[in-house]
């Protein structure tokens, strides 16, 4: 894949991640279902569990962190192969 490929692409993901966070800062689940293939893995308190739902409700797990918005968020595509499932970003 060439540089401006890769550039394109990375381009594409960074988009896909913030509409993503305005989906989930507005507590949007429609919105962040968009984005979801399910059934997700979740990997957590020694278990590995397959999802067919968004786990958490974005209000509930704000109010209940005391979160009242999401800023300094950087990102970074560390990887791009071309396919649908093999894009990666690392916050």
């Amino acid at each position: 894949m060439n540089q401006t490929r890769r550039d394109q692409l990375a381009q594409e993901i960074m988009e896909t991640f913030a509409r993503y966070a305005e989906a989930f800062d507005a507590s949007d689940i429609d919105g962040i279902n968009q984005f979801v293939s399910y059934p997700l893995a979740y990997v957590g308190d020694g278990q590995v569990a397959l999802i067919h739902e968004w786990p958490v409700n974005p209000a509930e797990l704000k109010a209940s962190k005391g979160w009242h918005e999401t800023v300094g968020v950087e990102l970074e595509v560390v990887g791009v192969n071309g396919k649908r499932y093999g894009r990666s970003i690392c916050l």
